[in-house]
């Protein structure tokens, strides 16, 4: 048996402009390892399993972009990628150690290694596990250990806040879109939004919820932020873990983000993860926050039951309530569902394929249907519930006969994750919403339509206690500053604070604020609109807030590091020519 190969034993502290120089377009070996991927690519695409993959991935960018973007070499850029985030958080939780042999290396691709160190959704059989697949694992699996060794170098157990982030901007965006598309938000904005202004470190039992996560920024720092404040008061690290996982979260539905998310998540949990744990569900998913699955209630239903639609017309899968509203069921039923696809595709070789289907089938209505101790669903699932799982049971495993692999488990333990997080609700939705014009909504600027949106689907109506107080039902959001010009504030948004960013080169290709307004309990008379101004009865004028200048040492910089080069002026931002302007302008 091949033993893991040890690590060099002086070895760098990887930085984000680092990984970039090592790993990033131009790097040999970028360049090296580039070429070779695309063309196994294109060697093995027609396979039914790998077009599967892509055409999904496909998908899912067209929902990011707001039409299709995608292209093959797009696809082995943000392969590489996610290969590099799977072998950066392997050297994080068992520092020291790369595995060498194709079962390690397999492992660690298909996300086994991090279930068995009980993480149990890091890294699932996604968009990017074509490289283990039979029509390309030979190959696949030695460009694979190729990219794994260019890590050896590094030290990730001394991880730094947005440490993938460089390489996440590089190689993210398609070519001819790179200058409107994927800009990380800078450490330091995202540390002063949630510190500066919404004071999580001084109540850090609030819960966080980022809608667009893109790279994690926004909960790699809530995380950090939280888990300080917390040892601080002398709490359990059990508790405090516990506590994160529960209270922290984010969507995106850009498929390789989900995974540099979870990766940044996963470094921001440090030590709590080091050490035995219980089991971990990384509340990071790739579904879409501005859209919610169908439900379909009917009087003869004794619950609801969603449509999950896909990017294959016609394909689409049903799945009920008490499974969706349910995580930790949803993660468990779908992984178990590995098993069944596995023995249908065994008993087909000596059954007629409906025998096979019908006599799988049974057997997993039977473990629905039994109680389930010591599993995250000890109860039995109803008769209804059943039925409804074994319609897409059957045609998850028609697939899977077919020759179209195990994807649509990963697609269904994610995409339904929107009803679940907009029935919980947060105390502070926070974030960096896409600014692009999609498709799909319209001509409704996205960042608006996620401000509104995200407001009225996932954030916790404020309490009246809180009226002026820093607890719950707030919502943050990066906006460009064009946003300031339109009339679209929800009347039950109470805006309360701006943070004009434009002083502050460079930020984002198109200058740049900070929108945070509040949920009331109960909104006012219908929305009073003046000359195209902001302008609901909940907001009050003029709006306080903070005019930033200076220009910041590196993206990358911490606030304390960035602080130092900024000027903060206090301001009054009121209406004039249908805009908010900060008074004197």
């Amino acid at each position: 048996m091949t033993t893991p190969e040890r690590f060099p034993t002086s070895r760098a502290v990887p930085t984000a402009d680092g990984l970039v120089a090592a790993l990033g377009p131009g790097s040999r070996t970028f360049e090296q390892l580039y070429p070779e991927l695309l063309a196994l690519y294109r060697r093995v695409a027609d396979a039914p399993e790998v077009a599967v993959r892509y055409r999904q991935w496909q998908h899912c960018l067209s929902l990011a972009y707001g039409s299709p973007v995608g292209d093959d070499a797009l696809f082995i850029r943000h392969t590489c990628l996610a290969i590099v985030a799977r072998f950066v958080a392997r050297c994080f939780v068992e520092p020291g150690v790369m595995p060498v042999s194709p079962e390690e290396l397999k492992q660690t691709v298909n996300g086994d290694y991090f279930r068995e160190q009980g993480i149990v959704n890091f890294i699932e059989d996604d968009f990017f596990t074509w490289l283990l697949l039979p029509a390309a694992a030979g190959d696949g699996i030695d460009l694979v250990r190729r990219l794994a060794h260019s890590l050896a170098v590094y030290d990730f157990s001394r991880a730094q806040p947005g440490l993938l982030k460089g390489l996440y901007e590089g190689l993210v965006d398609p070519e001819t879109r790179h200058d409107l598309g994927e800009h990380c938000t800078p450490d330091w904005l995202a540390e002063y939004m949630l510190d500066g202004e919404l004071g999580l470190s001084q109540s850090p039992d609030r819960s966080v919820f980022d809608p667009a996560c893109g790279a994690g920024t926004f909960l790699f720092i809530a995380i950090r932020l939280i888990i300080a404040a917390r040892l601080q008061r002398g709490e359990d690290s059990l508790d405090i873990l516990l506590h994160v996982l529960d209270q922290v979260m984010g969507v995106d539905v850009h498929p390789v983000a989900v995974t540099i998310a979870r990766t940044h998540y996963l470094l921001a949990l440090g030590e709590l993860v080091r050490g035995p744990h219980p089991p971990v569900l990384l509340p990071v998913y790739l579904s879409n926050a501005l859209v919610l699955p169908g439900s379909t209630v009917l009087a003869e239903y004794p619950e609801a039951v969603y449509t999950v639609h896909t990017g294959d017309p016609g394909l689409v899968f049903e799945l009920p309530h008490c499974v969706v509203s349910n995580p930790e069921m949803l993660d468990w039923l779908f992984f178990r569902m590995i098993q069944y696809l596995n023995g249908a595709q065994q008993r087909a070789r000596f059954q007629e394929r409906e025998e096979a289907i019908q006599a799988v089938l049974a057997a997993f209505h039977n473990y629905l249907v039994s109680p389930k101790a010591r599993t995250p669903i000890p109860e039995p699932l109803s008769a209804f519930a059943a039925e409804v799982m074994e319609r897409t049971a059957r045609r998850i495993i028609e697939l899977c006969l077919e020759g179209h692999d195990h994807l649509w488990l990963f697609i269904l333990k994610n995409l339904p994750a929107s009803v679940y997080l907009a029935q919980r609700k947060f105390d502070l939705v926070v974030g960096n919403p896409p600014w692009l014009t999609g498709g799909d909504i319209g001509n409704a600027e996205p960042s608006r339509l996620f401000f509104a949106r995200g407001a009225d689907l996932y954030l916790k109506d404020a309490s009246p206690t809180d009226q002026g107080g820093d607890s719950e039902g707030v919502i943050a959001l990066v906006m460009p500053r064009a946003a300031l010009n339109t009339g679209w504030m929800p009347p039950s948004l109470k805006l309360e604070r701006v943070l004009d960013l434009e002083g502050v080169p460079p930020l984002f290709k198109v200058p740049a604020c900070v929108l945070l307004a509040r949920k009331e309990v109960a909104p006012g008379p219908p929305l009073q609109r003046g000359v195209g101004g902001i302008s609901a009865n909940a907001t009050t004028y003029p709006v306080p807030g903070v005019v930033f200048r200076g220009t910041v040492p590196s993206r990358n910089a911490s606030w304390q590091e960035a602080e130092p080069a900024l000027e903060r002026a206090d301001a009054s931002f009121d209406r004039q020519g249908g805009r908010l302007v900060p008074q004197g302008e």
